[in-house]
């Protein structure tokens, strides 16, 4: 009844609370985003004699990836479509 009446007390302030709660529901999904390098791997080749070089391609994608769509999230969608269209277009990429 506390956020309806608009009362705070129901919402954590507490650092730690925060950090807890935003772990325990972000950690599902880094475990999930945790499997795709060593699947791009797999799917690469690693058993081939040149499996260092497709090591070091499929981690260079993704370290331009993520370069990448930072800057683009960051600069572009933000700026032209607003934040929360960012951030609805990317649940929607993801799911």
């Amino acid at each position: 009844m506390g956020l309806l009446s608009g009362s705070t007390v129901l919402i954590p302030n507490s650092p730690w609370v925060i950090l807890g709660v935003s772990g325990l529901l972000l950690l599902p999904l880094a475990l999930a985003l945790g499997t795709s390098i060593p699947l791009a791997w797999r799917i690469a080749g690693e058993a081939r004699a040149d499996a260092p070089r497709v090591a070091g391609r499929v981690l260079m994608a993704n370290t331009f990836g993520g370069l990448f769509g930072s800057l683009l999230a960051g600069f572009f969608l933000v700026s032209t479509i607003g934040i929360e269209a960012s951030i609805l277009g990317l649940v929607f990429l993801h799911a």
